[in-house]
């Protein structure tokens, strides 16, 4: 079987990915990779999550080096990407951004480009051509056998998780049906033919609503091509790899937490309740140069109440 496999997006944590990409699915099937990145490691837009991976600094000649080395595609675009700020959709009461979604469209539809122009040039047959990310970490075979059923036509088949288990055939609460699919070259073709669809349709609070991947499946069925989802499951057969909490997501939760014990500080100097199962003590105005009232009840052995106004006696 022979499969055009078309990677895009930032490289993020490429490098903790690339083998078992090999070992999972590469070295199982005759492969021919077509690449779209960016010549920064990560984005730089907003997303759900707060996970970067930091900048190599490397310029794209050392980038295109390293791609070739690792992955040796057929072809290779690297960009440089200028973020504009398009605004965001609101997807379950997240911020995504909208140049951040149609740049994902754009590296994925460069990819198939890139392989429909090898393709025609090489006069190239392919099976299925199977689109991922860089960053998605394959922990089990991929199948295309195993999946594929030779009577379905157009057919879009995707890889996800389930956001609910008791919502198994409703694609509204599928995730991460966007990092890794695969098509018949016809149907991937005719998909990214009508990329404006795409982006009208993720625009559509409607159905962006409950995420940027529905936005895209919806389009997709538009378009009379059926989504499958795969019993290839994030989370059991393959993950996101993200990388480390960003910097200024780290530093955001560190002056968290220091604000909260100056707060913490201050509040404690007008009251603190301590409740434990056997007792409970209850402080006031402990801020005051001395001591009010103070006394303490014992009901028998089993339970104690403790009470101080002012100056904390401890």
């Amino acid at each position: 079987m022979k499969i055009a496999v078309q990677m895009f997006g930032h490289l993020r944590t490429y490098q903790q990915c690339y083998r078992q990409l090999y070992d999972n699915l590469l070295n199982l099937y005759d492969c021919d990779i077509f690449m779209h990145t960016w010549d920064t490691i990560d984005h730089h837009t907003q997303v759900w999550h707060d996970f970067l991976v930091e900048e190599t600094g490397q310029a794209p000649e050392q980038l295109a080096k390293i791609i070739n080395k690792i992955y040796k595609p057929k072809l290779l675009k690297i960009e440089t990407q200028h973020v504009v700020d398009e605004g965001n959709i609101i997807a379950q009461g997240c911020k995504i951004s909208l140049f951040g979604i149609k740049s994902m469209l754009y590296g994925m539809s460069e990819a198939n480009r890139l392989r429909e122009e090898y393709q025609k040039e090489h006069r190239v047959n392919y099976d299925f051509v199977l689109t991922i990310r860089p960053d998605i970490l394959l922990e089990y075979p991929f199948k295309f056998e195993a999946y594929v059923n030779p009577e379905d036509e157009d057919c879009f088949y995707t890889a996800g998780f389930y956001k609910f288990k008791d919502r198994l055939n409703d694609f509204r609460y599928i995730g991460a049906s966007d990092v890794l699919f695969f098509a018949k070259p016809e149907v991937m073709s005719k998909i990214f033919k009508n990329t404006n669809l795409l982006i009208e349709q993720v625009k559509n609070i409607e159905t962006s609503k409950y995420g940027p991947e529905y936005s895209i499946i919806y389009a997709i069925e538009q378009m009379k091509i059926k989504p499958i989802l795969l019993n290839y499951l994030e989370g059991e057969d393959f993950k996101i790899q993200r990388g480390s909490a960003s910097r200024a997501g780290h530093e955001n939760i560190v002056q968290f937490k220091k604000e909260k014990n100056k707060l913490k500080r201050i509040t404690n100097k007008f009251i603190r309740i301590h409740l434990k199962r056997k007792y409970l003590r209850i402080w006031i105005l402990s801020i005051l140069p001395w001591q009010i009232i103070n006394f303490s009840i014992y009901f028998g052995s089993a339970y104690s109440f403790h009470f101080s106004l002012g100056k904390d006696d401890k």
